[in-house]
Formats: C-alpha cells, structure tokens, sequence
C-alpha cells in the first residue's frame, strides 16, 4: 500500500513485493502465519493459555535444527513441562554453523523440487496472452513490461487495467489469432480440462470417435471350455 511504501522510504529499507495470488513465492511467511492461527484456535477450543502454547512451540526443535529458543536466547525456556536443570544451562549456538545446515537443507529441498519443475518461456513485450483469474477462468491479456526478477509480469487486460501476476498464471498463445481490446473479449473455453484455449478452436481441441476409435486395453470376456458341474 501506498501508506506502507512512505513508511519504508522513511526508515530506509528494501520492500521486496511478490506477484499476488502467488504464496509459494512467499511460502515461510504463510507456513508462519498457518502455525500461528492454528495453535491460538486450538487453544482458544482447549480453553487453555495461549501463551503457554506459544511457549511450548518456541521451545520444539524445527526439522533438525534447535529450538527457535535456543536459536535466539542460546538457551531452552521453562515451561509447565519438566525438566532437568542441566539442560536450561545456556549454550551457544554457532550462527555460521546454523546458516551452514540451513543452505545445506535449502540446497537438498531445491534439488528435489527441479525434479519435476521445468522453465517457462519468457514473454515478449506487447505478447498475447491469456491470465488466470482468481475464479480460475482464463481471459485474454497483454503483457505491458517483464520486471527485474524475471517471473513477475505487468499485465494489460481487456478493460485497460494493468495488473502484476506471476508467469506461473500466464499462458502464452503464440500462433493463435487473439484479439485484445476494451470493447470486444473472447471467451475462453477448457480443452483438456486445465489449459484454456480460445472458443473458436475448440472443435481442433477435441477428436472424432469415428476418426479415431476407442482402444481396449482389457481382453473381452469370453467363455470358459472348463465343464459346468453346476449344470449337470
């Protein structure tokens, strides 16, 4: 917002924004702000403290590493749990080794998520396309200018608005004859049940039953030569 803009050019700080709609581009701050709601819920639904909870979940190691208490303080906290006065001693933790552990496991996460994750073209300038709404419906756009990050795009849609999406929910259509402007829109139909095509090529999209006839994959049921006792 333009409230939040004038309070970081008065503190002097770098306010780095994501395409909207697009959470895994900031997936720690969602996976904090869902820890967050859940145990206040559940507390609320326990009638228990929520602070304790709170507490509790500061002092639970998160995937291998320490405790977010022992990150910070170099120490566990006492909590309504017991626990022996040897491991409340403080002992501190190496900032260069954590930061170490955690690329380590960034590194480990990245490796197995490229293994299905493949690049997207890059859109030109003044390229057709068509953007995914929110209602997952497909329109037809044009893209105004790419940003520096290489993923974010400003978008142009039918109505003149230019809007900033991420290229995850833009769809080339490079080829295909696709008009953009503010008095004339084109729907938009789904061909194969996830990529949206233009309407006037939906008959391309599907195939002809007689042209191409339905393969079994199963044997037909035939009758068995074995005697029928059951029958005698």
């Amino acid at each position: 917002s333009q409230e939040f803009s004038a309070f970081a050019k008065q503190w002097d700080f770098v306010h780095t924004t994501t395409s909207p709609y697009y959470a895994q581009s900031n997936g720690l701050a969602e996976k904090t702000v869902q820890t967050a709601k859940r145990i206040l819920t559940k507390a609320r639904e326990e009638g228990k403290d929520p602070y304790l909870s709170i507490l509790e979940h500061r002092n639970a190691p998160v995937d291998g590493f320490k405790s977010p208490a022992q990150l910070l303080m170099s120490r566990r906290l006492r909590s309504i749990l017991p626990i022996t006065g040897k491991l409340l001693q403080p002992q501190t933790c190496k900032p260069s080794a954590v930061q170490r552990k955690r690329e380590q496991c960034q590194i480990k996460q990245k490796s197995y998520y490229d293994r299905s994750a493949k690049s997207l073209i890059t859109l030109e300038h003044g390229a057709r396309i068509y953007a995914q709404q929110n209602n997952g419906q497909w329109k037809p756009a044009v893209v105004s200018s790419a940003l520096e990050d290489g993923r974010s795009y400003i978008i142009r849609n039918t109505d003149g608005q230019e809007y900033r999406r991420n290229r995850k929910h833009l769809m080339d259509v490079k080829g295909q004859n696709v008009a953009v402007s503010a008095q004339t829109t084109h729907p938009v139909c789904v061909a194969d049940g996830h990529l949206p095509c233009p309407l006037q090529h939906t008959k391309r999209a599907f195939f002809s039953l007689k042209e191409h006839p339905q393969v079994r994959l199963f044997k037909d049921n035939v009758a068995s030569d074995k005697l029928d006792i059951a029958s005698l």
